[in-house]
């Protein structure tokens, strides 16, 4: 199997950390409404 052409990303690792970072703030943004607060 042929990888894909190199792209941004990895040319910069700080974009995919940044990618995956608002990944994963818009996953917790969506889980704590509806989780109540209070715990």
């Amino acid at each position: 199997s042929v990888p894909p052409a190199p792209g941004p990303v990895e040319e910069n690792p700080v974009t995919t950390s940044r990618l995956l970072l608002t990944a994963l703030s818009t996953f917790f943004s969506s889980l704590v409404p509806e989780r109540p607060q209070r715990a």
